[in-house]
């Protein structure tokens, strides 16, 4: 899971005199935080830090509906320049930037927490969006080092979710599933249902990898019924894709096909993508389905599914 600066972002101005820092520091970090509770539709969001910048401040923060985003605040003659990014695949090379220009400015003024925030950043969109587990790896493991000796419990559990999803593609499934299940009794700790949706999503899916099918659906159905209390569609259709992947591993030839039709239309309605190192279990799977099945009912079936409302395909993934 992820989480921001510079370049093409929406922008907002309010005058506010910069000339004071303190001042400065005080009103626009309160003004900040109201911004982003106006601008969250999904509701009340969680603020991650907030943290002085170069010429501004930052604000890492998680809205209702489980996305990261990040707040940008820049004085330029007392005036204040809001910027704002929410990461996604569509975007690699700007979210990587975004990731980079992060670190740096931790790095310059030596903030550890916001240091071990870049890393674990970093350590998501390299191996989900770039399909670079082993680098993803190595950036996780700096996380967490960091995250660990700082004793930053909400940092710890992102930073091990994370590294548990590098380790997850490199094939250490074993490995993963401990790094998530210490990460999901974080999360737990802190009680934030957004946060243990996430590892429960997760979680359910290395379970599925490593054939614990029972395990697989109990979490991946937690995590299912938590998400869609959020209504985003990108963290929906990736739990449902995992239930049509184990519906196919229980032989379960239609479910799975309407589940697919399904997530694939609301992946569309959103333009998301599937994360590259998940394509060779979705290509498969539906390979799978379509000799099983046959064309002549293959077809209709998954066409059925991309027609279903959303509260029908979600019953369907929630059914036995």
């Amino acid at each position: 899971m992820v989480d921001s600066g510079p370049g093409l972002l929406p922008k907002v101005f309010a005058p506010v005199d910069s000339r004071n820092p303190i001042f400065a520091f005080l009103i626009t970090n309160f003004l900040l935080y109201c911004l982003v509770v106006i601008l969250d539709t999904g509701g009340l969001s969680l603020v991650l830090f907030v943290s002085l910048v170069e010429g501004g401040l930052l604000v890492y923060y998680q809205s209702k509906a489980e996305k990261i985003k990040l707040y940008i605040f820049k004085c330029r003659n007392c005036k204040c320049e809001w910027s704002f990014f929410s990461p996604n695949a569509n975007d690699t090379a700007k979210t990587i930037k975004l990731y980079e220009w992060q670190l740096t400015q931790a790095q310059k003024q030596n903030k550890k927490v916001e240091i071990g925030f870049a890393f674990s950043n970093l350590s998501y969109v390299s191996s989900q969006f770039y399909g670079d587990s082993q680098r993803g790896a190595a950036f996780g493991e700096q996380s967490v080092a960091i995250l660990r000796e700082l004793n930053n419990k909400r940092g710890i559990g992102y930073a091990l979710d994370n590294l548990a999803l590098s380790m997850l593609y490199l094939g250490q499934t074993k490995m993963a599933i401990e790094l998530f299940e210490e990460s999901l009794s974080i999360r737990k700790e802190i009680r934030n249902w957004i946060d243990i949706a996430v590892v429960y999503n997760d979680l359910g899916h290395a379970h599925l990898i490593h054939g614990n099918l029972r395990e697989a659906r109990n979490l991946l159905s937690q995590a299912l019924v938590t998400r869609q209390k959020s209504e985003d569609k990108q963290s929906i259709s990736e739990t449902i894709r995992y239930i049509a992947e184990l519906a196919v591993a229980e032989e379960q030839w239609e479910k799975a096909t309407k589940l697919f039709g399904a997530e694939e239309a609301l992946r569309e309605t959103d333009n998301i993508p599937i994360p590259p190192l998940d394509m060779p279990r979705y290509e498969k799977a539906v390979e799978l389905l379509s000799q099983k099945l046959g064309e002549a009912v293959f077809i209709p079936t998954w066409r059925e599914g991309g027609k279903m409302p959303l509260n029908e395909a979600i019953a369907l993934a929630l059914s036995e």
